[in-house]
């Protein structure tokens, strides 16, 4: 099998060997090529193709999210390492990726040489064995350009780690009980991935504290991750935001975040609407799922729902969306493709047509508030 080539990029020489040197002394061997900026970086990328890229967040020309975005809106999947700092900004801004996305963040300490060499030599030598380890079978990067990312796996455990949303659908010949309302009772319910901690940062402080609906939000994020980016939208918006808990009652004027890691569904108890937070398998590999969340609200008295979909990878919300519209009146709002950093989600939404209406993200608050009528 041919060696794997990975790609370091890094504006300080010095680190560029340092991390050539991590990285040659393990036991795998690598063809390793350098550069020292974001433009070299792409330029090289093209003419050997590597297997890996690992690139300083902070990169002259073209930073590191800037190549990494620019890489997965080209359908690349070529794994990634970003090296960031400790701070906790650096550290924010990877959670703009999903974990299945062939990606990891190491953080590296201001004295390279200091008390925290170890624990960076470690972590980034992890980093790059745990993303080799997730070559598909014929030792080639897996497409993530695919609607669905399935890993390979054994046949023996795939059931109990993924299942298709196929499981959330009620037969055929039982309609769905429908749950009527006064023609008044709606909600906002929102689908995001990549991009979408900035993006929901910059529209959800737009919306008015009297909005007069709940809001629910399913995010792409890791598990522990989602209480820390509800507080900070919460420090600047009109509107309540947190992180959902199993069982809570959905109450007016409050967003509501799935926590990371774990699937949204809304459902309906006595008159009143309630989250239902769990650990089912992931579907379609994600998990929360958005799918979920949309199809759940079904079967709820919510008669008018405003449907969100921003930017992020893969199609996740499409079917949701589909099934939802067959039960219940929906408007559907995507977030354009001019400001998405990933086309992803809401070109699958409106290359579909369900999409009613496709706006900057600057603009998202402003529907939402005309459709409510605040």
């Amino acid at each position: 099998m041919p060696m794997k080539k990975i790609l370091i990029a890094d504006d300080s020489a010095l680190l560029r060997k340092k991390e050539c040197d991590i990285i040659s002394s393990g036991t795998e061997k690598y063809e390793i090529s350098t550069c020292r900026d974001g433009d070299e970086a792409l330029d090289i990328y093209e003419k050997i193709n590597p297997d890996m890229l690992i690139i300083y967040m902070y990169l002259p020309k073209k930073n590191g999210m800037e190549i990494l975005n620019r890489l997965r809106k080209k359908g690349s999947s070529c794994k990634i390492v970003l090296i960031g700092t400790e701070a906790q900004e650096d550290k924010d801004a990877s959670l703009t990726i999903p974990e299945n996305d062939n990606f990891a963040f190491v953080a590296r300490p201001f004295h390279i040489f200091g008390p925290g060499h170890d624990k960076f030599t470690r972590e980034l030598n992890e980093a790059v064995d745990n993303l080799f380890k997730e070559l598909g079978p014929t030792g080639k990067p897996m497409d993530f350009t695919q609607k669905s990312i399935d890993r390979p796996r054994d046949e023996s455990t795939k059931k109990k780690k993924d299942i298709t949303i196929d499981k959330y659908s009620l037969p055929v010949d039982k309609p769905i009980p429908q749950l009527q309302g006064n023609g008044k009772k709606r909600i906002v319910a929102i689908a995001s991935s990549t991009g979408g901690p900035q993006a929901l940062h910059n529209f959800l402080p737009m919306l008015p504290g009297n909005l007069g609906v709940p809001v629910v939000i399913v995010q792409h994020m890791p598990k522990g991750f989602t209480v820390s980016l509800c507080e900070r939208i919460n420090a600047e918006a009109n509107l309540k935001v947190k992180e959902v808990s199993d069982g809570e009652e959905l109450l007016p004027n409050v967003v509501y975040m799935a926590p990371g890691g774990r699937h949204l569904e809304v459902v309906d108890k006595l008159g009143k609407s309630y989250a239902r937070v769990f650990d089912d398998p992931p579907v379609n590999s994600l998990r929360p799922c958005a799918d979920v969340m949309y199809r759940s609200l079904a079967n709820t008295g919510f008669d008018n729902l405003i449907c969100v979909v921003l930017t992020g990878m893969g199609c996740d919300g499409t079917d949701g969306l589909k099934y939802l519209k067959k039960y219940k009146s929906i408007r559907v709002i995507t977030q354009s493709k001019e400001t998405c950093v990933v086309y992803g989600m809401p070109k699958s939404v409106d290359q579909s047509g369900l999409s009613d209406i496709s706006v900057p993200i600057e603009k998202v608050a402003d529907v939402i508030r005309k459709e409510l009528g605040v």
